[in-house]
């Protein structure tokens, strides 16, 4: 009986242990996949305006909990049969630009400046955007 609950007591050691460093692994990815969404939405929305798809700007808008590539000169005014919408992690934050949008053919945009991706683990992540559209992660 003894050796049961010595073994159920190191069960639970463990166990109480590795749940705080699971959870520091799970905010630390939740805080990559959004970063890489992020990059890879905003290069998508530029392809598409270089390529002049729908012969229209496009563009992302950030907001808590999705991220959406968009078709028109802003979020607000775009057509919405085009929006892709992503799901975020609640983990994430954004501050900084949270809509950009990329001129049709040349891909270039006034929306210049940092997106800051933030995790409830004091952890983050910036996308510079310049003017020609460069990315910089």
């Amino acid at each position: 009986m003894i050796e049961m609950l010595l073994t159920l007591a190191v069960i639970a050691l463990l166990a109480g242990v590795s749940a705080p460093i699971f959870m520091s692994f799970q905010a630390r990815n939740d805080l990559n996949v959004a970063s890489s969404v992020v990059l890879s939405s905003l290069r998508r929305a530029q392809t598409l305006a270089r390529a002049m798809e729908n012969d229209k700007s496009w563009g992302v808008y950030l907001e808590d909990l999705q991220l959406t590539i968009f078709s028109g000169t802003d979020y607000a005014s775009r057509d919405v049969n085009y929006d892709e919408i992503f799901v975020i992690a609640p983990t994430v934050s954004f501050a900084g630009i949270t809509e950009v949008v990329f001129d049709r053919f040349t891909g270039e945009t006034s929306d210049v400046g940092d997106i800051i991706i933030n995790s409830n683990n004091n952890d983050s992540r910036t996308i510079t955007i310049n003017k020609k559209g460069m990315l910089q992660y």
